[in-house]
């Protein structure tokens, strides 16, 4: 999180409206800061803290940054984990041949008002999902002569 005062610091060195006059560099300052406060909220990079407010016009004084669409994106990779290690839970000997595992696009199931419509939201690769598995330490890979295969860590 990001406070308004460490804004601020970082346009230091933006110039004073009026040279030699405080009172209007400050002003400039708390303008710009204000508008590049307002325009961050607006495209959704910067996100107010909920119960952190100022004394001054109720402006909010500490931030989040965020990454538009970015619920959704951890929601899915979280959702084909789970699919992904399912299948391998389901499999003989909790092994899945790697060419077999990786192949298509896992799909989520839909949260929300369309929930009900039957159609899945699209997902992400299934390789990916394997390769974040294979970071996570959830699976491993056993070289065979028929090939690789992704075997779930017990």
């Amino acid at each position: 999180s990001v406070t308004e005062a460490e804004l601020s610091d970082v346009l230091e060195e933006s110039p004073p409206v009026a040279p030699g006059s405080l009172s209007s560099r400050m002003q400039s300052r708390i303008v710009t800061v204000n508008v590049i406060v307002d325009y961050l909220n607006y495209i959704g990079v910067l996100l107010p803290r909920r119960g952190v407010r100022s004394s001054m016009q109720g402006r909010e004084t500490s931030y989040w940054f965020t990454l538009p669409m970015m619920g959704t994106a951890s929601r899915l990779i979280a959702s084909g984990r789970t699919k992904v290690l399912m299948k391998l839970r389901w499999a003989k000997y909790n092994e899945l041949k790697r060419s077999v595992l990786e192949t298509g696009t896992v799909t989520a199931a839909k949260k929300g008002s369309n929930a009900g419509s039957g159609k899945p939201e699209e997902g992400m690769p299934a390789a990916f999902h394997v390769r974040d598995l294979l970071s996570r330490g959830s699976v491993k890979i056993k070289e065979t002569p028929h090939g690789q295969f992704i075997k779930l860590v017990s």
